[in-house]
């Protein structure tokens, strides 16, 4: 599949890493983290569709640093090999 300019093409794999820190609540549902974040890289065109044809793997981890800073997230977006 050939995308935009900037696009990543499909099938696609996101990994999604969320290092709490500072701001994180300790209770916070990871699970309602992933959704907003995919809508985000669809409508900001890094992908072309959020859909399982396109979206064929998600992966969600969540980080405990020792010492951390503010808490963060790291998006990683890669085509599958087919």
């Amino acid at each position: 599949m050939v995308g935009k300019p900037g696009q990543v093409a499909g099938p696609l794999e996101i990994q999604i890493v969320a290092i709490s820190g500072k701001g994180w609540r300790k209770n916070r549902d990871l699970d309602n983290l992933a959704k907003p974040l995919i809508d985000l890289l669809k409508h900001t065109g890094i992908i072309e569709d959020d859909n399982s044809t396109i979206v064929k793997k998600i992966t969600l981890l969540m980080e405990l640093p020792i010492g951390a800073e503010e808490a963060s997230v790291v998006i990683t977006v890669q085509t599958l090999g087919v």
